[in-house]
């Protein structure tokens, strides 16, 4: 834990018991959008399965893992 030098009376160091899971979001803007198999034009490898997604600028993008490749 980094913690900013003015706080140096504050000790960085936690045991892991004090650790929590963390919950699902309870607001439904914050949840991730559900994955759905993007159309990919003149695809010639078959795809496996989606690994990730983000939102940038407003559009999705995909990892993607294809059979053919490692």
């Amino acid at each position: 834990l980094k913690l900013p030098r003015k706080w140096k009376a504050i000790h960085n160091v936690f045991n892991e018991v004090q650790l929590v899971l963390a919950h699902s979001s309870e607001f439904p803007n914050q949840q991730k959008p559900e994955v759905a198999i993007p159309d990919i034009l003149n695809h010639t490898k078959e795809l496996e399965q989606i690994l990730d997604l983000k939102v940038i600028r407003g559009g999705l993008q995909y990892l993607v893992k294809y059979k053919e490749l490692p």
